[in-house]
């Protein structure tokens, strides 16, 4: 795995439940395919993914390389920390991308955006919305 990393990145993708509508909604949300998702919000989000995507916000980022060919790119301030396994952990406030042909990521704060492409699943908790290939992800009560 490549790591490239100016100081950390934030935690991201919490793509976990994130918005990309303007009408914030409490979900439980998945999306799987091939194309283009973009998501903002508080809460986490697991991502599984052959492609790429953006984070930008505050909290956690937990990403494993099952490909062998991960990148990471990260700005920001915060930590790095090998947890073993393939898993590596960065904490705090910035900006990281992803990429890779098998990347499993799980990101969880508050004011998180993402956005991505390729093919793969995420899963999204928390409030906020997002949305695949151009269309509003289908909400469901998380409860």
């Amino acid at each position: 795995m490549r790591l490239r990393s100016s100081s950390f990145l934030g935690s991201l993708l919490a793509v976990g439940s994130l918005v990309l509508l303007s009408v914030p909604s409490v979900f439980a949300d998945g999306i799987t395919g091939r194309g283009t998702f973009a998501a903002q919000g508080s809460g986490s989000a697991t991502i599984h993914l052959h492609g790429s995507a953006t984070l930008t916000g505050s909290g956690v980022l937990f990403v494993k390389d099952n490909g062998g060919d991960a990148t990471v790119h990260a700005n920001g301030h915060g930590t790095r920390t090998d947890l073993g396994n393939g898993w590596v952990r960065y904490e705090g406030t910035g900006r990281a991308t992803v990429s890779g042909t098998n990347v499993k990521f799980i990101a969880q704060g508050d004011s998180l955006s993402v956005v991505g492409s390729g093919r793969g699943t995420a899963s999204f908790t928390g409030s906020g919305s997002c949305s695949a290939n151009g269309h509003t992800c289908r909400r469901r009560s998380s409860h």
